[in-house]
């Protein structure tokens, strides 16, 4: 469904936005299995990706991101297309199937295209040899590479994850959204306040990364950060009140045009959200409109026929 996220397994999800010029971007975030899993496993999961790319409209730019638990290593003239010059250490045994599916599907690694700091590629620390390796990655196909202008890892940003935050910078124009009345909510009333909140976990953070193994700083980002909870928390109830009290005084009185239009800011925009279903045989999970409503006339004519 255009505009909301749909998961297509417990692995994978996709979102597809629209841009301008009658064009569109699908999103996939997925979670590759480990180098340990089972080799049905990592089958079953490069299977669902290659279909749903096959799904995927052939005109739609399409950035695949997430963790692929895989060393793809630095061989980019084996690898012509697929890898750039700037890889980071040796390939393995997950890395092999990556660079296999980006190279039947024609996508690009765009994680070692651009020449920077091996701390600015590198995702995750290994737990023993304390070796940093490049696992997560964006990928586009590679006839959209030039609208990667840059992608990086940033080190100092709060995850609260074993792993660092990659960024990629896209050469890409949205549709704008229609002009309407929007409701905004505790979040976007209470913004200045918040920013000034996040501010200042900013700063407390990067004085514990710059220190470490300072009991004094860390003490205080965790201080900070459970001020900056319990405050959200106040703020967000505070909001909720005012809300429960504006919608019971307008029922109170008759008018139901702001009782409506305090119940829409409470409920939000509405979304007609199609739920996938599975196949007959439950082997496959049925995201499109068509196939959904096939499966809802299969259903009913198997139900009233017995």
């Amino acid at each position: 469904m255009e505009n909301l996220p749909t998961g297509h397994s417990d692995r994978i999800i996709s979102m597809r936005l629209p841009l301008r010029c009658q064009q569109h971007v699908t999103f996939l975030s997925i979670y590759s299995p480990t180098l340990l899993a089972e080799p049905a496993e990592k089958d079953k999961f490069y299977t669902d990706l290659h279909n749903l790319l096959q799904r995927t409209p052939a005109d739609d730019k399409v950035i695949i991101l997430g963790d692929f638990n895989a060393r793809v290593g630095r061989d980019s003239e084996a690898w012509q297309g697929v890898l750039g010059k700037h890889g980071v250490g040796s390939c393995n045994d997950n890395g092999h199937l990556l660079l296999e599916f980006c190279a039947e599907q024609q996508l690009s690694i765009t994680n070692t295209i651009f020449q920077q700091k091996d701390s600015r590629k590198t995702t995750w620390m290994h737990p023993h040899s304390k070796h940093w390796h490049l696992i997560d990655y964006v990928l586009v196909r590679q006839k959209d590479r030039s609208d990667v202008l840059h992608t990086r890892v940033m080190p100092s940003a709060e995850c609260h994850t074993d792993h660092r935050l990659v960024r990629c910078k896209l050469r890409l124009h949205f549709k704008p959204k229609p002009k309407n009345k929007r409701n905004k909510d505790w979040f976007d009333e209470n913004n200045e306040e918040i920013q000034a909140l996040l501010s200042r976990k900013r700063v407390a953070h990067q004085a514990h990364l710059a220190q470490p193994s300072c009991p004094v700083k860390k003490s205080a980002f965790r201080l900070i950060c459970s001020r900056l909870q319990r405050k959200l928390r106040e703020i967000q109830n505070e909001w909720w009140n005012r809300l429960a009290q504006r919608t019971q005084f307008c029922a109170d009185n008759g008018d139901y045009k702001g009782f409506y239009e305090a119940l829409k800011a409470g409920y939000g925009p509405r979304h007609m959200v199609q739920s996938p279903m599975r196949s007959t045989n439950g082997k496959k999970l049925h995201t499109d409109n068509t196939l959904i409503l096939n499966r809802w006339s299969e259903h009913f004519q198997d139900l009233f026929s017995a």
